[in-house]
């Protein structure tokens, strides 16, 4: 089933509100004939699906004589069933709702974020009857958890969220349903269920994002690192979509603005552009590099471009994508101060000698031509003051050998402008021109845009709008509809809702509170 998780509806006064398990998509039938109270014998609509040991909800929760059996025999395809004796009568048509957990216990720890949290007491049968388990702790923690048991498989739920000891802040969804049931006189019940609350609440932060530049709590920062020879870079993953709408500004260090380009624009202006991305991925020294289209490629004796790295080559078979020829090169794993301005560089197998020519790459500190000495064992010495011991990079005869790993998806190029980008473009990435050179290899690009409500999941989720009570508005008119209240009484709510928010959006409203007054649904005068 989804939702398995087990849901803190509060915490007050180190008494932990536990909501009962998600049973949306369970397997639900009804009594087609009356049940006696301490009757075994259920007789069913269809009790496909259903099996012996199953836990089965009487009626709907939160009614006096909601209650929980067990089933207690194999179950023949049919209507009937023999259950535990259960404890009221229950009239043909109740209800029954197949239920996977039957108790539920709670649990206390000092963090926040605890996978193993100290149980408190032991598990208690679900209070379906009242519709949530109201259980005090007996030992008290800064944080609570819970999660539901099934005492016939032994198995539990997954944990909940964890709670603060202080309770759920006003953003909280299960503070936001609370305040909405007190505020306008509701009531969980078969209409107005846990389920479709939670569905409401967040289809009104949808509703929020239909004016999303209007909410500063939307606007979001993003840093990730340019990559010399890079020009795509992923988009925020919170981001509201990937149009040019949803992107506030582009940024290299924070302060130098890009223009943005029409993608379409940006492919003319690339258009003289020959690239490709790596098919497989190549070891630092490897002799051969794969391409998803070499057809672009240079047939014969060309390079190519990758993070930064030339890579020299001999022959391109289109048919594989393959170029092969690339002269070999070693590893480095370290280098070490040999004073008098040398540095020394260790390189298993490097193969130098004295007066050899060694190009060095995919360094921080140490890339370039030099002249080999002093060469003992894998240690060799370079004319080149230390500086740190980078650990990385490889050595060869040639630069242009594969001195860097390279990752599937890479970006290769062979024709392509470089230098500092001034403008970008959103075409499945965020993409910029000119394409990244050395100088600005790891420099920050700040993307400032517009994200998305997360959903909220748990009743601890918070959302993230100032203003929570507009939601009990929302909801208030929302269920108006759903009770099938008249026109006008929708209507009007409908009103106060929107006024609510055309309020928040000029910023007249108070910003501390909006002051709902309590109402019952049913005796509503406009």
């Amino acid at each position: 089933m989804a939702n398995e998780k087990a849901q803190i509806q509060s915490v007050k006064n180190d008494v932990i509100i536990v909501n009962l398990p998600y049973m949306g998509d369970a397997k639900t039938t009804y009594l087609t004939a009356d049940l006696a109270a301490a009757g075994i014998a259920a007789t069913v609509k269809d009790n496909i699906g259903l099996a012996n040991n199953d836990y089965l909800l009487l009626g709907e929760p939160g009614s006096q004589t909601a209650e929980i059996v067990k089933i207690g025999a194999a179950v023949t395809r049919g209507s009937a069933m023999t259950i535990s004796a259960c404890v009221y009568a229950h009239s043909a048509g109740t209800k029954v709702t197949q239920i996977r957990w039957n108790q539920c216990a709670i649990y206390g720890s000092t963090s926040a974020s605890d996978t193993a949290p100290t149980i408190i007491g032991s598990a208690e049968n679900l209070d379906v009857a009242h519709g949530r388990n109201e259980i005090k702790a007996s030992t008290t923690y800064a944080y609570y958890y819970a999660r539901y048991y099934n005492v016939q498989t032994t198995t539990y739920s997954p944990y909940s969220d964890s709670v603060a000891s202080g309770g759920l802040t006003s953003k909280a969804r299960g503070e936001i349903k609370r305040e909405f049931l007190s505020m306008f006189n509701e009531k969980v019940d078969a209409l107005i269920t846990d389920d479709w609350l939670n569905r409401t609440i967040n289809r009104w932060q949808r509703e929020l994002l239909k004016r999303k530049k209007t909410w500063n709590c939307l606007r979001a920062v993003s840093i990730s690192d340019l990559v010399e020879g890079q020009q795509g870079y992923t988009s925020p993953t919170d981001i509201f979509d990937s149009s040019e709408d949803s992107f506030i500004s582009v940024k290299l260090k924070g302060e130098y603005p890009l223009s943005y380009t029409d993608a379409t624009v940006f492919r003319e202006l690339t258009s003289d552009h020959t690239g490709t991305t790596v098919s497989t991925a190549a070891s630092v020294g490897g002799t051969t590099l794969t391409l998803t289209d070499s057809s672009d490629i240079t047939q014969q004796n060309g390079n190519v471009y990758c993070k930064g790295v030339s890579i020299g080559y001999t022959l391109n078979t289109e048919s594989t994508g393959v170029l092969s020829g690339i002269t070999t090169c070693v590893a480095i794993t370290a280098f070490a101060d040999a004073g008098s301005g040398y540095t020394t560089v260790t390189a298993s197998g490097h193969g130098f000698s004295d007066g050899d020519t060694c190009y060095i790459g995919s360094t921080r500190n140490y890339d370039g031509e030099y002249t080999v000495s002093g060469v003992a064992g894998d240690d060799f010495n370079i004319i080149k003051t230390f500086v740190a011991d980078d650990a990385t990079g490889a050595c060869s005869t040639v630069d242009d050998s594969i001195t860097e790993a390279l990752s599937v998806g890479d970006e290769v190029w062979q024709v392509f402008t470089s230098g500092q980008p001034s403008q970008f473009t959103i075409d499945g990435k965020i993409k910029l021109y000119p394409i990244p050179d050395s100088s600005w290899d790891g420099t920050n690009l700040t993307v400032e845009h517009w994200k998305k409500f997360p959903d909220l999941d748990d009743d601890s989720d918070s959302t993230l709008f100032q203003w929570p009570e507009n939601c009990y508005l929302y909801l208030n008119y929302q269920a108006g509809i759903r009770r099938k209240l008249s026109d006008s009484v929708v209507l009007a709510r409908k009103a106060e809702w929107r006024d609510e928010l055309e309020d928040l959006v000029s910023g007249d409203s108070d910003d501390d509170e909006i002051r709902i007054g309590p109402r019952n649904i049913y005796n509503v005068i406009y």
